[in-house]
């Protein structure tokens, strides 16, 4: 009997689905009754060579493919070729095109005891400590330096002022509590885990009470926002935004520097621009 030499029908109707930092292709069938199965090729330059397939040396039987080794912000072309039984392979199909971006963040968290109201559309962060169950929570601000961040429960230095009808600024953490007999917290700073990208971070500091002996400062991946904020009677609070990039995994809120500095809430955005650099006024 002859070798079989006639190629399968390419498959069609090739989809690309982009994600974050990874594409999903989905393709119909090949109308071949020999077919083994499919290559996937991708590239970032058209037309897609057909050498080295993503998908394996071995053809893949699903109409599916996942591609988990795509870069967000890039983006990339594919084809699928079928492959029949005595290895002929079909021509590629129509080329389609993703770009993967990272999934959007959008988290507003609410510094406060855990008893106290929660400001609407905002989560609770009591003070305990950071897990990444949770994905968020305190850290000792000496372990920064340190590969592995130490987890610290802070909830004591939670306060509920009851004294501002804005519960974002009625309550706040202490990162830092001077004691008057001389002793001190441990200083602490804030993490939560997020892919590694670029974010637009918003941060309050300040006390609804007639406290005045704080000097607040806050920065954000190691930048600083707040710049050594010191209240009055009639500005109790500063507020700062910043676009930081976070390499690590984790961005991170510190008050190096400041003394009984005491955070309010933060919101961590995906950012939409280029940082600038340069903070909002406070209020």
């Amino acid at each position: 009997m002859a070798p079989d030499t006639t190629a399968p029908a390419a498959p069609t109707d090739l989809t690309a689905t982009p994600g974050a930092a990874q594409v999903t292709l989905n393709w119909t069938a090949s109308t071949a009754s020999d077919v083994a199965g499919y290559r996937v090729y991708r590239s970032t330059t058209t037309p897609v060579t057909l050498d080295n397939p993503i998908s394996g040396s071995s053809p893949v039987t699903p109409t599916t493919f996942t591609d988990t080794t795509a870069q967000n912000a890039t983006t990339y072309h594919y084809v699928v070729v079928a492959v029949d039984t005595s290895a002929n392979a079909s021509e590629p199909t129509a080329t389609a095109s993703a770009t993967p971006q990272p999934a959007v963040v959008d988290l507003k968290i609410n510094f406060q005891p855990a008893a106290a109201p929660v400001p609407l559309g905002y989560t609770k962060d009591a003070g305990l400590a950071y897990t990444a169950e949770r994905g968020f929570g305190w850290v000792r601000e000496d372990s920064l330096s340190s590969m592995s961040h130490v987890a610290l429960d802070v909830s004591q230095y939670a306060r509920d002022r009851n004294l501002n009808s804005d519960q974002r600024l009625d309550t706040f953490m202490h990162m830092q509590y001077p004691r008057p007999n001389g002793s001190v917290m441990k200083p602490a700073a804030w993490e939560a885990a997020v892919a590694n990208g670029t974010y637009d971070v918003t941060v309050s500091a300040g006390d609804a009470g007639a406290h005045y002996n704080s000097t607040h400062r806050i920065r954000l991946e190691s930048t600083v926002a707040i710049a050594g904020f010191v209240p009055t009677s009639a500005n109790r609070f500063a507020q700062a935004t910043q676009t930081v990039a976070v390499s690590d995994g984790r961005l991170t809120v510190d008050a190096i520097g400041g003394m009984n500095t005491k955070i309010n809430y933060v919101t961590i955005t995906t950012a939409t621009a280029p940082a600038s650099g340069a903070p909002l006024a406070g209020r």
